[in-house]
């Protein structure tokens, strides 16, 4: 019996090296894809939850708002979009359940893509974002009729709220480190 195996097309082998597993961009890459992993919202019963390790927090998003946590039996700092639209005008929000939102730019180790939490409302999508840097909190909005500045009113519960000279928002709790709320950025 012969075996027959016919080559068509074959360019001969080269002299150099396959590439490296172990590569800087190649280390870099899985690096980034195991950190996404991390930081990454999971489902829950009742909303979504997510470490930030470096920040040594854990947040949970339930139709109540979001829920900082520093440390376990210490009283979480809970933030809740309140109200919006023109100064004038202030709307109050209502509760709703968190969902999945957008694809961020980061990819998990099963190449799929890690994706914002969001609560939509009538007119305005919050959104948030973990990222190496912190939570990062966005508001999407139609812009409602009329004239004036737009206010988006955030209530807070369980620390002491403080406008920084920088512009930058402090959340001191009753106990555990002070957060800020910084980068507000308008667009």
């Amino acid at each position: 019996m012969y075996l027959l195996i016919l080559f068509s097309g074959c360019t001969p082998a080269s002299d150099s090296a396959p590439p490296s597993v172990s590569t800087p961009s190649w280390q870099a890459q899985v690096q980034a894809s195991i950190q996404a992993q991390q930081l990454a919202p999971q489902s829950t019963p009742d909303g979504f939850v997510a470490r930030q390790p470096f920040l040594d927090l854990q947040a949970h998003w339930d139709d109540a708002g979001v829920h900082l946590s520093q440390q376990a039996g210490v009283a979480p700092v809970h933030l809740q979009l309140t109200g919006w639209g023109r100064v004038d005008a202030l709307e109050p929000v209502a509760a709703v359940a968190p969902e999945w939102g957008d694809c961020t730019e980061a990819v998990d180790t099963q190449g799929q893509c890690v994706r914002q939490v969001q609560y939509v409302h009538s007119g305005l999508t919050e959104w948030c974002e973990n990222t190496s840097s912190g939570l990062e909190q966005g508001f999407t909005v139609v812009p409602p009729s009329g004239t004036g500045e737009l206010m988006l009113q955030v209530g807070v519960e369980g620390a002491t709220v403080a406008l920084g000279e920088d512009g930058a928002v402090t959340l001191q709790p009753e106990t555990g480190e002070t957060l800020r709320y910084e980068g507000l950025l308008v667009w």
